[in-house]
């Protein structure tokens, strides 16, 4: 739950630029399993989306408001309200989900990918934003009967009296261990820092969207530095969406622009 507050946090506090007096919004949304939604994104105004701040072009928020449950099937629904010029929503289901496909509904033709988690995509240009679906989250049986056998109790309790018994032939070996244990904290210590920082990276790469995760891809592939231009060949993605992701990326962090216009280079900060 820190983490999360973390990223909401960064999003409020920055200044977006908005480049276009035309209404536009952008906005990525989390579902956790117990139906809270996590709500982060840019707009050029407020959309009035219940509990979620609007400041300086970001929206950021934690609501349960967007999710209802009925029986063991979730459904998800979110409306800005507005007519705006471009608008994506990218909506990210909890895990282990299965999304009932029939039940998509939206003012555009919605994109559905699936990786560790399925993700709901759509994009839309002069009208309203608008997306709802229902899901179930698969419940993994792990209960299983807990039979202990009273020859099993007799077993453990021999092996008790001769690990007893054996204790002293141990010490010497024990002593081994700690010490070679010893000789590993400095090394250790040294990989917890490491391990800390590739976390939070991980932490981070939960709250992207589709496209974002696959320009941090095509990044790490080509030696962490593209030209924008060269990063849009190769994704196809429209160069106006482009600019927008980057700008995501940035603020999270993952990337920083050197140089202008058509030119500039896009940098992996990893």
């Amino acid at each position: 739950m820190d983490k999360r507050a973390v990223i909401l946090l960064a999003f409020l506090l920055v200044l977006i630029p908005l480049a276009s007096a035309q209404p536009e919004i952008i906005l990525n949304v989390f579902i956790e399993e117990n139906g809270e939604v996590v709500l982060a994104g840019t707009a050029t105004e407020n959309p009035s989306l219940e509990d979620v701040n609007y400041s300086n072009g970001s929206l950021a928020g934690i609501s349960q408001f967007y999710t209802s449950k009925k029986e063991d099937i979730w459904t998800f629904e979110i409306r800005p309200s507005g007519d705006y010029k471009y608008y994506s929503l990218s909506v990210i289901l909890p895990k282990n989900s299965i999304l009932l496909g029939n039940t998509i509904k939206s003012n555009s033709e919605p994109k559905v990918f699936v990786n560790k988690k399925i993700e709901v995509d759509v994009e839309g240009k002069n009208s309203e934003p608008y997306l709802k679906f229902s899901y179930q989250i698969e419940q993994k049986d792990s209960s299983y009967p807990l039979i202990i056998p009273l020859s099993f109790i007799l077993v453990a309790i021999i092996v008790a009296f001769v690990v007893f018994f054996k204790t002293k032939k141990k010490r010497d070996f024990i002593k081994k261990q700690e010490k070679e244990e010893n000789e590993k904290l400095a090394i250790q210590n040294q990989q917890s820092q490491i391990q800390q920082q590739v976390e939070s990276n991980k932490d981070v790469e939960r709250f992207l969207n589709e496209r974002e995760k696959q320009i941090l891809n095509v990044l790490r592939k080509e030696g962490g530095k593209l030209t924008q231009a060269q990063i849009q060949k190769i994704t196809n993605i429209p160069k106006a969406a482009l600019s927008r992701h980057l700008k995501m990326l940035e603020i999270k962090e993952l990337v920083h622009k050197t140089g202008k216009g058509k030119l500039n280079d896009i940098v992996l900060k990893e």
